[in-house]
């Protein structure tokens, strides 16, 4: 099985943190972080839903003690990822995107 890109990744985080920290300008440093976790907020979101959706494909063939063990993870926590994969894939359980930036405000 080939290595995951995960562990260049990790050391691109790194760099990119160090690189980050040395950004003079405040401004440019907190807008280069908010993006940057808005970008990684995203992708934990996605990896989550993932997982989950791991767990439910192998629970449709074995029972979810059997999953558990195999996973190494308690059969609380692959009933609760169970569960989320479930969620997910009900479409009235998706969250609904706002148009970006703030609403207006009324003036009186």
């Amino acid at each position: 099985m080939p290595l995951a890109p995960a562990a260049t990744t990790a050391r691109d985080n790194q760099a990119f943190l160090a690189w980050l920290g040395t950004v003079p300008d405040p401004e440019r440093r907190y807008s280069l972080a908010t993006s940057a976790l808005a970008e990684y907020q995203d992708m934990v979101s996605r990896l989550s839903a993932m997982r989950a959706g791991a767990v439910a494909d192998a629970a449709a063939a074995q029972p979810v003690s059997q999953v558990a063990k195999r996973f190494a993870i308690s059969r609380q926590r692959a009933h609760q990822l169970l569960n989320e994969a479930k969620l997910r894939a009900t479409p009235a359980a998706q969250p609904k995107r706002e148009a970006a930036g703030p609403p207006e405000r009324k003036t009186p």
